[in-house]
């Protein structure tokens, strides 16, 4: 059984949460400065992650092509070659460390793949 206090903060919560208020989505969930504080399994499930996201954005409309050249590209690479790739790109690029990791993700796999994605200078930048 709940105690009382628990079916009031219960009761508040339910009442104060609008699930038609709008939620605000950043435009990318987290930045290089805050992918390079993480512990390396962090790091290595967060590039795997965003490699499992582009591989199946195209159920919210990337280009067929454009995801299976990044496809053909990293077919045979491991995952911890996937971080390293990703972890090279942010060394030698300390200017972006700013700048969230989904779009430096992009331009990484646009220099690793030539051809994979749009040229780099296409990629906006937030």
């Amino acid at each position: 059984m709940l105690a009382a206090p628990k079916i009031a903060a219960l009761a508040f919560l339910v009442t104060a949460w609008d699930p038609t208020a709008p939620v605000e989505v950043p435009f990318g969930f987290e930045s290089g400065n805050g992918y390079l504080q993480m512990a390396e399994p962090q790091r290595h499930a967060f590039a795997m992650g965003l490699f499992d996201a582009f591989m199946a954005s195209t159920a919210i409309g990337s280009d067929v092509g454009v995801v299976h050249r990044i496809k053909d590209c990293a077919m045979g690479m491991k995952s911890n070659q996937v971080m390293a790739i990703l972890d090279k790109y942010l060394r030698d690029h300390p200017e972006e460390w700013h700048h969230d990791m989904g779009m430096m993700f992009l331009r990484t796999i646009s220099q690793t793949c030539p051809g994979a994605v749009w040229p780099a200078q296409n990629l906006r930048k937030p």
